[in-house]
Parts: structure tokens; C-alpha cells; sequence
């Protein structure tokens, strides 16, 4: 059975996420081995304003997109 991730922080550098994106591309891997293929990344509002704007946070899940699609 295909799980879905619905709370995650995964994001790099944001609020409980991982210190890199490369740690990022791990967890990933990690979750597909285990049936993870959907994952919902849940950064906290308050760190979200705090780290950035959205744009930087569509940045990131791009860059992120095109690391674990290659």
C-alpha cells in the first residue's frame, strides 16, 4: 500500500527540517522505502515568516523536485 506523509518538516533550514537539502533528498529516499510516496511538507507559519517568503519555499520544493527526479 502507497502511504502519504500529511505532516512533515522536511524543508532544509526551516523551522524542524533537516540542516541540508542533500539530508532532505535522503529522508525521501528513506520514506519511498518504506511506502512513502506522497509527502506533505508542514513548515510552522511563525518560522515561515521568520526564514522567508513563499517564493522561497517554492524554490526550495522545486529545487527538491528536480534532485529526486534525476
Amino acid at each position: 500500500m502507497k502511504l502519504c506523509d500529511i505532516h512533515t518538516h522536511i524543508l532544509p533550514s526551516i523551522d524542524d527540517g533537516p540542516d541540508t537539502i542533500q539530508e532532505t533528498v535522503e529522508i525521501i529516499k528513506l520514506s519511498r522505502m518504506q511506502n512513502v510516496f506522497n509527502i506533505v511538507a508542514t513548515p510552522q507559519k511563525k518560522d515561515v515568516n521568520e526564514s522567508g517568503t513563499i517564493g522561497k519555499i517554492q524554490q526550495l520544493i522545486t529545487e527538491l523536485r528536480s534532485k529526486i527526479c534525476s
